[in-house]
C-alpha cells in the first residue's frame, strides 16, 4: 500500500506541514498493536503490529511543503458513520468519558491534529482544545447542551496520557537513535535525540520541545524525581493494581449491572487490589472468602480502614455500611494527593468512584447543561490549575538556578584558594634537607 500526498488538503493556515513520515497515533499504554496513522482530515489504521511511533516506510509517501500524507488502511473515513444517528452517543461520569473507547479516540485526536511545542498540557491552547472538539464530534453523538461537559472530559482523557506520552516519545526516540545511529543515549542531552521524531510530532515542533522545555537541568532534576517515586517500593513492592484498562467508574457501573445495586466504596477497593475480587461473569454478589490483597500497601490502608470503621461506629454490625464509608475510605489512605485519592483512580472523580454519585451534579437532578456560573467556575478551575502547574516549574527553575549559582559561587572560592596556595608555595619553597 502506496502513500498518497494530498495537496495541502484540511491544513490549518499558516502550521507546518506534518512529519516526514506522515502522522502517527497509538492507543492503549504499552500497546504496539494499536498503531493508527492519523492524517487532518480522517483516521486510517495502520497496519497491526508496527512500532507505535512510526508507520512502516512502504506504507507512507514522505509529503512536500505544505502537504500531508496518508496512509492506507481498511479502516478509511469511508467507513466513518456519517449520520449523527449512526455515531455511538457519550455517556460521561464524574466528568470523565464512562467508555475508554472515547478516551483513546480523544487521545488519537489530540496526536493527529498535534500543531506546536507542546511539551506540556499546560500548553495546548484552550481554543485548540475546542478544535479537536469538532473533530471528535465525527465520531459520536451528544445534545448541543452537553458541549461543555464533553470538553472537560476530553481535555481529561488528553491530560492523563500527555506526560506518559511524552515519556514513550523520548525513548523511543532514544531507541532510534541506537538502531539507526548505532549510538548509545546518554541520558544526559536530550540534543542526541531531535533527528528522532516521533511521526506524530513534526520536527520542528520536536527540536524546540527539546531545546525549550527538556534540554535543561530542571526537566532533569524532574525527570530524576520522577524516576525515583516511580520505583519506590513500599515493604519491598511497588503499588500495583488488579484493575485492568478499565476506569474504576466503569469497574463500579459494571459490578451494579451484574449485581443489581450500587457497590460499596470497600467493595471498589477490593475489586481493584485483591486477586480474588476480579470480575467474574453471571455473578450476582461479591465473594464471601477473604479478600487477598496483591501488595501490602493496599493490604495496610484495608486495615487503616476497619481500625477507624471500628473506634468510629463500635457497635455496627461488620455487615452493615456505615454512612459516611467514603469519607472514611478518604481518610484511611491519608486524603487527597495531588487531585487523586489513592487507590480509586485518576481518569475520572475519584468522589464517584467511591460513592457513585457525580459530586458535580446537583441532588435536586441538575440536566447535563450547565448555567453560565457554572461554566465560569469550570473553566476558572482548569485556568488555575494551568497557572498552578506553570508557577511551580518557574519556582523549581529558579531553586535549581540558585543551587548552580552557589556550586559556581563555591568553585570559584575553592580555586581562588587553590591559586592562593600554589603562589604562596612558589614564593616560599621548602628548606633543603639538612646534610648528614
Amino acid at each position: 500500500m502506496k502513500g498518497r500526498g494530498n495537496s495541502g488538503r484540511g491544513q490549518s493556515k499558516g502550521r507546518p506541514p506534518r512529519s516526514r513520515a506522515g502522522s502517527s497515533s497509538f492507543g492503549g499504554r504499552g500497546n504496539p498493536n494499536a498503531d493508527m496513522s492519523i492524517d487532518d482530515s480522517e483516521f486510517v489504521a495502520a497496519a497491526p503490529g508496527l512500532d507505535q511511533f512510526q508507520v512502516a516506510d512502504d506504507m507512507v509517501a514522505t509529503p512536500s511543503p505544505g502537504s500531508h500524507s496518508r496512509v492506507g488502511g481498511t479502516a478509511s473515513a469511508s467507513n466513518m458513520p456519517r449520520h449523527p444517528s449512526q455515531r455511538p452517543t457519550i455517556v460521561l461520569q464524574a466528568g470523565g468519558f464512562d467508555d475508554t473507547t472515547a478516551s483513546r479516540t480523544a487521545v488519537r485526536i489530540w496526536k493527529a491534529m498535534f500543531a506546536g511545542p507542546w511539551a506540556y498540557y499546560a500548553d495546548v491552547p484552550h481554543e485548540h482544545f475546542k478544535e479537536m472538539l469538532e473533530r471528535f464530534r465525527l465520531f459520536y453523538n451528544w445534545p448541543a447542551d452537553m458541549d461543555a461537559d464533553v470538553l472537560y472530559a476530553f481535555r481529561r482523557a488528553v491530560e492523563n496520557r500527555y506526560a506518559d506520552t511524552m515519556h514513550e516519545a523520548r525513548q523511543w526516540a532514544a531507541r532510534r537513535l541506537l538502531d539507526v545511529d548505532g549510538i548509545v543515549w546518554d541520558g544526559y542531552d536530550y540534543t542526541m535525540l531531535s533527528a528522532h521524531n516521533p511521526t506524530f510530532i513534526h520536527n520542528d515542533y520536536w527540536v524546540q520541545m527539546i531545546d525549550q522545555a527538556w534540554n535543561n537541568d530542571t526537566f532533569r532534576h524532574s525527570c530524576r524525581v520522577n524516576t525515583s517515586n516511580r520505583k519506590t517500593e513500599y515493604k519491598g513492592m511497588t503499588s500495583r493494581h488488579t484493575g485492568g484498562s478499565l476506569s474504576t467508574a466503569r469497574h463500579r457501573s459494571r459490578m451494579a449491572r451484574q449485581w443489581g445495586r450500587e457497590p460499596t466504596t470497600s467493595e471498589v477497593y477490593e475489586r481493584l487490589h485483591c486477586s480474588n475480587r476480579k470480575h467474574v461473569p453471571g455473578a450476582t454478589g461479591p465473594p464471601t472468602d477473604p479478600p487477598i490483597y496483591i501488595y501490602p500497601k493496599a493490604a495496610d490502608f484495608a486495615n487503616n480502614f476497619a481500625q477507624i470503621r471500628e473506634q468510629e461506629y463500635p457497635d455496627l454490625p461488620s455487615d452493615v455500611v456505615p454512612p459516611n464509608e467514603a469519607e472514611l475510605w478518604e481518610r484511611s489512605v491519608g486524603g487527597w494527593r495531588k487531585g487523586r485519592i489513592f487507590g480509586f483512580g485518576s481518569s475520572q472523580d475519584p468522589r464517584y468512584s467511591m460513592t457513585g454519585r457525580d459530586p458535580r451534579c446537583s441532588t435536586s437532578g441538575a440536566s447535563h447543561g450547565e448555567d453560565e456560573v457554572s461554566l465560569i467556575i469550570k473553566y476558572g478551575i482548569i485556568i488555575y490549575e494551568i497557572r498552578q502547574e506553570k508557577e511551580a516549574r518557574l519556582k523549581q527553575e529558579e531553586e535549581i538556578r540558585q543551587e548552580r549559582e552557589e556550586r559556581l559561587a563555591l568553585e570559584a572560592k575553592v580555586k581562588t584558594f587553590e591559586d592562593f596556595m600554589k603562589r604562596f608555595n612558589d614564593a616560599n619553597p621548602p628548606p633543603p634537607p639538612p646534610q648528614v
